[in-house]
């Protein structure tokens, strides 16, 4: 969240925001909702729509972000699917101590943790969680990784 003087701060506003005072006008305050690095704008929610209907501009804001799958260049940078990266094991079934399976890669593991790749996202879990046969294969692939 960035809090900006209208007449001071313009110049040192990200792109996004500067994009979105063109588009929301001289309405102040406003809210500037850019992607993650401020470069691009993604929606502007006036004070009339704050006044009006907190929850609904929360609302539309929320699907409207959703339904655009917003990211900036450099997240998609670092959230390139996970087949591009050497992965430690191929997806299969994972099961954890409570006995749910999961279908997954796995891009790295060590002692502790180790990180799968569910539909492209790298999501890390204790190793400690995991059953001792799940257990087992991730301790067999570090050792033959080595």
């Amino acid at each position: 969240m960035v809090f900006a003087h209208s007449k001071t701060d313009w110049g040192k506003l990200p792109n996004g925001a500067q994009a979105g005072k063109q588009k929301a006008g001289r309405i102040i305050p406003m809210v500037f909702v850019t992607n993650s690095d401020g470069d691009e704008l993604i929606d502007v929610i006036t004070y009339e729509e704050l006044a009006e209907d907190p929850r609904k501009a929360a609302r539309e804001l929320k699907k409207f972000v959703k339904e655009q799958q917003v990211s900036s260049e450099s997240e998609a940078k670092n959230d390139a699917p996970a087949e591009q990266e050497e992965l430690l094991a191929e997806s299969q079934e994972w099961t954890n101590l409570q006995g749910k399976s999961i279908t997954a890669a796995i891009q790295s593991a060590n002692q502790q943790q180790v990180i799968f790749i569910i539909k492209d996202k790298p999501i890390t879990y204790p190793l400690n969680k995991l059953s001792p046969d799940s257990q087992e294969k991730i301790k067999a692939l570090l050792i033959a990784s080595e």
